[in-house]
């Protein structure tokens, strides 16, 4: 039954243990292990293409099942659908405290849509420039992607993430992507 509530989503969503052993795979997320995608299922085990970004990925999981935290993991890869991520979520089975499970959302990103760029205009005081970068943020991509794929200088990006931060009443960055990654995961 959870499988086929996964699969009515139709979004790339895989529930792991705490060593990334698969227990659950949407239709979606199997769709994300065939041809050269970026996520690989190997032995029953949620990994990446490249070593780098599949250590990446084992490690964010273990520290999502230790500090109860979402994370967003960004793979550098190259991917002709945009820079691939995954939003790790914690998942509490059955009252465990703490959980040892997690629920991954496999993401590839290109372009930030421009309805979750409106949805956060309306929810915080953004210019249209700073709604896409928060927005690009929070689905995984680095500054150095995002200042890339504006055209303006990494030290513009950082700039205007400083800003992001200050209007949305944060105090660091991490936390900026942490909100903005929350979001993400809801929409």
């Amino acid at each position: 039954m959870a499988s086929a509530i996964l699969d009515e989503l139709d979004l790339p969503i895989i529930l792991t243990d705490r060593n990334a052993r698969v227990l659950l795979a949407s239709k979606a997320a199997i769709r994300h292990f065939d041809g050269d995608g970026p996520f690989r299922l190997a032995h029953g085990t949620l990994t990446a293409r490249y070593s780098i970004a599949a250590k990446r990925l084992q490690t964010a999981i273990m520290q999502v099942c230790d500090e109860h935290k979402a994370r967003v993991v960004s793979l550098d890869a190259d991917s002709k659908d945009g820079l691939p991520a995954a939003i790790v979520v914690p998942f509490k089975n059955n009252g465990e405290a703490p959980p040892c499970h997690s629920l991954v959302i496999l993401q590839s990103y290109g372009e930030v849509s421009d309805g979750f760029v409106g949805v956060l205009r309306q929810l915080f005081p953004l210019s249209s420039r700073e709604a896409r970068i928060a927005a690009a943020l929070g689905c995984g991509q680095p500054p150095s992607q995002i200042a890339r794929t504006h055209g303006v200088s990494i030290t513009t990006v950082r700039s205007q993430i400083a800003s992001i931060v200050e209007k949305m009443h944060l105090k660091r960055t991490p936390e900026l992507v942490a909100r903005i990654a929350r979001l993400v995961a809801l929409i």
